[in-house]
């Protein structure tokens, strides 16, 4: 095990756009320390990684695993990690950061794409490392997303989300094929920190009604434990958390669908219209209406605390 109790874990949230909900960051900066830092971390949204130059390490939750020039790594958002370089040497690096669902929820979306139990846990709880030269068919259309934001053309964002549809098909099959084979290129991780339970539950089921007791006692936690810890590594409180997930889940039910306001506030879970209103414009900047008449292009703020890294931490 390479992860322990004592061990510093951060949640560093990515603020994406509303249609548009991919980051990519590249460029030399992105040179790796030799030094691994001591903080683990974990994002709001699928890592994928493209070790351009260079021999590299990764902890992926409980796992060390070395990384080759070529690999492309895929960490989902619920997975604790670091990567630094091997000794005396600093690997580039390239990133893509996106929410696959949001990136694609449209009038039918991906709902007959086969494989939606792991289309879920891929974003969210399960990493891979692919040699790049083995994996072709995954790498190349990661490749040529980072050469998209690189070139910036008028409508590139479209061919992105080509690439990218191109990329979670091929991530599906992968993992199909590996997990039948138990291969050790995959691993699946669902409470590498002590807070993950209840972090998988509030996704699961944000539309539910649930108590801070029962998530401290998936965590083996007592309340005022989990509250404590869990704003020390979220930057917000739980209600917050929950409630952001609700406006987001709201936000694409605005643009995707025809349903009414009261509708969409009682089916992502709120009780209260009133209250549906003044959060949605906490979170979004603007009232529900005004949001789905201008199909906003403002991200929602995810948690000011820590927000992710845009150039590599110091070490």
């Amino acid at each position: 095990m390479h992860t322990s109790q004592t061990e510093s874990v951060e949640y560093r949230p990515y603020e994406l756009g509303s249609d548009f909900p991919v980051l990519a960051l590249q460029g030399d900066i992105w040179r790796l320390s030799d030094v691994r830092s001591p903080r683990l971390h974990f994002h709001n949204c699928l890592e994928i990684g493209f070790c351009r130059e260079g021999n590299a390490r990764m902890i992926l939750g409980e796992e060390e695993v070395k990384i080759a020039p070529g690999s492309i790594t895929c960490v989902g958002s619920e997975v604790v990690h670091t990567t630094w370089s091997e000794p005396g040497t600093r690997s580039l690096w390239s990133y893509i950061f996106v929410d696959l669902s949001r990136l694609f929820e449209s009038p039918g979306g991906l709902s007959a794409l086969q494989g939606q139990d792991i289309f879920y846990n891929m974003q969210h709880l399960y990493s891979a490392v692919l040699p790049g030269d083995a994996h072709p068919e995954i790498r190349n259309p990661v490749q040529a997303s980072l050469d998209e934001f690189a070139g910036s053309c008028d409508n590139f964002e479209y061919a992105v989300r080509g690439h990218l549809l191109a990329f979670t098909v091929h991530m599906i099959n992968f993992y199909r094929r590996q997990f039948s084979i138990g291969s050790p290129l995959v691993h699946t991780h669902q409470s590498t920190v002590p807070l993950m339970p209840a972090l998988t539950f509030m996704r699961q089921h944000s539309a539910d009604d649930f108590s801070v007791d029962t998530l401290a006692c998936m965590c083996h936690m007592s309340p005022a434990s989990f509250r404590r810890t869990f704003l020390a590594v979220m930057g917000t409180s739980p209600l917050n958390y929950l409630i952001q997930l609700r406006i987001h889940n709201a936000a694409g039910l605005l643009k995707t669908s025809n349903m009414s306001v009261l509708d969409i506030s009682e089916a992502v879970g709120f009780h209260s219209i009133s209250s549906f209103n003044r959060n949605f414009l906490a979170v979004m900047n603007q009232k529900p209406g005004e949001w789905r008449k201008a199909h906003s292009l403002s991200p929602a703020k995810p948690s000011k605390a820590l927000a992710g890294w845009m150039e590599p931490e110091i070490l």
